[in-house]
C-alpha cells in the first residue's frame, strides 16, 4: 500500500490560488473591456453629437469651391444653364406635380439626357456642405462630387417623358461621418445589388435646397440631379467604423469570458479543513497496492 504524504497543516494557500485574486483579475478584464468600449464608441459618438461640423471634411485645391464676396458674378462670366435654374426657390418641397415650379427641374433633364455622364466630371467642384445653406445661388448649376454612403433609391414616373426620359431615381445619401444628406435624382437607374452603406460617388448638377419629410419631420438637404452613381473602395471612414465594431466585439467576448470565469470559480468546492486545523486528506489521495 502506498500513501500521499499529508499535507503541511500550517501550509498557506498561495495569492494567486486564492479566490481574491481570481476576483481581482475577472473584475480587471470586465473594466478593461468596458475603458475599451467608453474611449472607442462611446467618446467619439459624443464628440460627434456635440460637435458635428468637425466630422464635415474641408476640401482644398483647385476644385474646391469658393464663395465669392458678392452675389454679382465677376464682369463677362455667365450663369449656368442660361440662368434657368435661378428660378429655383430654395427650401420647397422636392415634389415633382408642382406645375411650373418644375420648370427648371424639367430643364435640368432634358439638358442632362443629351449629354455624356463624363461631362459633369470635367469641371466638378467640391462644396463643403455649410456653403450649401449659406450661398446656394453661387453653387446652383454647377456640377458638383459627391461622396458618401447610399443610404436607398426611389423610381419615380414623370408626368411626361423628356427627351427619352420616363422615370428618375431619387437616390438618397450621406456623407461619410452620417451627419450630413444629400438628395439626388438620378437619371440611370443603380445597380439592385448596392446595399445600404456602401461608399459610392456622383457628380450632379446643384438645383436647390429641397425639403421632404423623414423620419423624424421634415428634413432639408441639397437637392442635385446627376446621371449615374460609381462605387468606391471602402473609405477610412467605414475601415475605422470596422475597427470600432471590431473593439466592441472583443470587448463583449471579454465580458462573457470574465463572466463564466467567475461562475466557474465561486461554484468550485471549498477545501474543508482537518481536525487539526489543517487540510484534509481527500479518500482519493489513499490508494492500495
Amino acid at each position: 500500500m502506498t500513501m500521499r504524504p499529508p499535507l503541511p497543516p500550517n501550509l498557506a494557500t498561495p495569492f494567486w490560488a486564492t479566490r481574491g485574486f481570481k476576483f481581482l483579475v475577472v473584475s480587471g478584464v470586465m473594466a478593461v473591456a468596458l475603458l475599451a468600449v467608453l474611449v472607442f464608441e462611446i467618446g467619439p459618438l459624443m464628440m460627434g453629437r456635440v460637435k458635428p461640423s468637425e466630422k464635415t471634411a474641408k476640401h482644398s485645391g483647385p476644385r474646391a469651391f469658393v464663395p465669392r464676396q458678392t452675389a454679382e458674378l465677376p464682369p463677362g462670366e455667365m450663369l449656368p444653364f442660361e440662368g434657368m435654374l435661378q428660378k429655383s426657390k430654395d427650401g420647397t418641397p422636392l415634389d415633382l406635380t408642382e406645375g411650373t415650379a418644375t420648370e427648371p427641374y424639367l430643364y435640368l433633364v432634358r439638358t442632362l439626357a443629351k449629354v455624356d455622364g463624363s461631362s459633369l466630371s470635367k469641371d466638378f467642384k467640391w462644396v463643403d456642405y455649410p456653403l450649401f445653406g449659406q450661398v446656394p445661388d453661387q453653387i446652383r448649376g454647377l456640377s458638383v462630387r459627391v461622396e458618401g454612403l447610399f443610404l436607398t433609391s426611389n423610381p419615380i414616373r414623370l408626368e411626361k417623358e423628356v427627351n427619352g426620359i420616363e422615370w428618375v431615381y431619387r437616390t438618397y445619401l450621406s456623407d461619410m461621418s452620417g451627419q450630413e444628406g444629400y438628395v439626388v435624382d438620378l437619371l440611370d437607374r443603380p445597380s439592385e445589388k448596392l446595399k445600404k452603406r456602401t461608399p459610392i460617388g456622383t457628380d450632379a448638377v446643384f438645383l436647390k435646397l429641397g425639403t421632404y419629410e423623414g423620419n423624424k419631420g421634415q428634413v432639408q438637404a441639397p437637392f442635385l440631379v446627376g446621371k449615374s452613381l460609381r462605387v468606391m473602395h471602402e473609405s477610412a471612414g467605414t475601415q475605422a467604423s470596422n475597427a470600432g465594431t471590431l473593439v466592441v466585439g472583443l470587448a463583449v467576448g471579454a465580458v462573457l469570458l470574465a463572466l463564466y470565469l467567475t461562475q466557474r470559480n465561486w461554484s468550485r468546492p471549498v477545501l474543508k479543513k482537518g481536525p487539526d486545523g489543517g487540510p484534509a486528506v481527500p479518500m482519493e489521495t489513499v490508494k492500495t497496492s
